[in-house]
């Protein structure tokens, strides 16, 4: 296995590739990317563990919707089984791995608000634990930036460690601080790469959010048929997602070493 080098224009394209495949499977990768989020949703409501539980099986998760997509792209038929593939085969040191990157996720994460809060007046923390809904119209959304922009720098290596590690670990049985090195070196690499993929982001949630609000203009905030037409907006743009990042994947690594 070996990270290529790649150029700005890469990134760019990872987004309009990701956009071509949900168009070929569209109904079973939107439904794998509702799962995943379900998956989280769910597990944050469990007592006492709600606020680890999303943080902490969000690689095996991840790992599982890229399956989805991968087969996807091979011209294989992509299953919502797959998504609980890493799940089966719990009692394998993989999966214990896989955890592992799940518990640094947690920690890093709590870190990272920890951090942020102290630029915070109380707000984000309000957001957070549910007491504020984002879109409350009181939210001074101001007061959030600096917290938020602490965060970012503070999560964003974490992130750029786990960006492939789950793949890593699973398809060349890296241990997790190595498949975590190796996708931090993969990420710093193709940082140009990058820079291309979250510009092309930015423009895409700019165009979505240009659209939520026509909606909500035309219908009406409460109307039933915005609320039917705005909600699967998130869930598409989260199919996308991943299947940007798998194209993001796929460009940066020379696998040498057949799959298992």
């Amino acid at each position: 296995m070996q990270v290529k080098p790649l150029r700005f224009a890469n990134g760019a394209t990872w987004m309009r590739r990701g956009l071509v495949l949900l168009q070929r499977h569209p109904v079973v990768l939107f439904m794998g990317a509702l799962a995943y989020i379900s998956a989280l949703l769910i597990s944050a409501l469990v007592p006492a563990l709600g606020l680890a539980l999303p943080t902490l099986l969000s690689p095996a998760l991840s790992l599982g919707l890229t399956v989805m997509v991968r087969r996807a792209d091979e011209g294989q038929t992509p299953l919502l089984g797959a998504l609980i593939e890493p799940f089966r085969d719990w009692r394998s040191p993989r999966f214990k791995r896989l955890m592992m990157l799940g518990v640094i996720n947690t920690l890093a994460t709590l870190l990272a608000f920890v951090v942020a809060n102290q630029f915070d007046d109380g707000t984000l923390q309000k957001v957070m634990n549910g007491s504020i809904r984002p879109d409350d119209p009181t939210l001074n959304p101001g007061t959030m930036l600096m917290p938020m922009l602490v965060f970012f720098v503070v999560y964003t290596p974490v992130q750029m460690a786990l960006w492939y590690a789950p793949l890593f670990v699973a398809w060349h049985d890296h241990g997790a601080a190595k498949s975590m090195f190796t996708s931090l070196a993969a990420c710093w690499l193709n940082r140009g790469a990058f820079i291309g993929y979250l510009l092309s982001w930015l423009g895409m949630v700019a165009l979505m959010a240009i659209i939520m609000i026509a909606i909500t203009l035309l219908f009406g905030r409460e109307s039933l048929i915005a609320q039917y037409l705005l909600a699967p907006i998130p869930i598409l743009l989260f199919a996308v997602f991943f299947c940007s990042f798998w194209f993001s994947y796929k460009d940066s690594i020379d696998e040498t070493a057949q799959r298992p």
